[in-house]
Formats: structure tokens, C-alpha cells, sequence
């Protein structure tokens, strides 16, 4: 639950502001991470698709962060943190 106080809007301000809030805290509680092999083609300023999970996040994610490492036993892979596309 989230509670915004902003004194004096009128209704039609008060509606856009709560469908603004409802966006922006969706768009931060859906979030992915997951490894994966090495690629550095993939970067932060390109958006990934997550497509054939049948769910909810089957959407369009921005890159957060990408960590890359190269590890003698793994090989080069990548960790990548990635939240919904507002």
C-alpha cells in the first residue's frame, strides 16, 4: 500500500498523478535477472524482449546492469538485471 499526499489537485490531476505512481511502482516491482553466456553486443542503452514464458513478464525490460566475468571452470558469462520498460 502506498499512500501519496498532494493537497489542493483537482480530480482529473489527482487521477493522472495516481495512474503515474501505479506505473512507476509496477514498473519497479517487476524485475529479471539471469546469467548467461558472454556477449559483448548486449548492452545497457538496448532494450531485451523476455518472449514464451506465458506470464505476466513476457514484456519489454531495460537493461539495469550487466556484469561480466571470465572464470577458468565458466568460462565468460554475464549477469544481467533488467526492469520493465516504462
Amino acid at each position: 500500500m502506498y499512500t501519496v499526499m498532494r493537497p489542493n489537485l483537482q480530480s482529473a490531476s489527482a487521477q493522472a498523478l495516481a495512474e503515474q505512481v501505479a506505473q512507476s511502482v509496477s514498473a519497479e516491482s517487476m524485475s529479471i535477472q539471469f546469467t548467461m553466456p558472454g556477449d559483448v553486443s548486449m548492452t545497457v542503452r538496448q532494450p531485451i524482449a523476455l518472449q514464451g514464458s506465458n506470464t505476466i513478464f513476457d514484456q519489454i525490460f531495460k537493461v539495469d546492469s550487466i556484469t561480466r566475468n571470465f572464470r577458468p571452470r565458466s568460462g565468460y558469462i554475464q549477469a544481467v538485471r533488467a526492469s520493465l520498460a516504462v
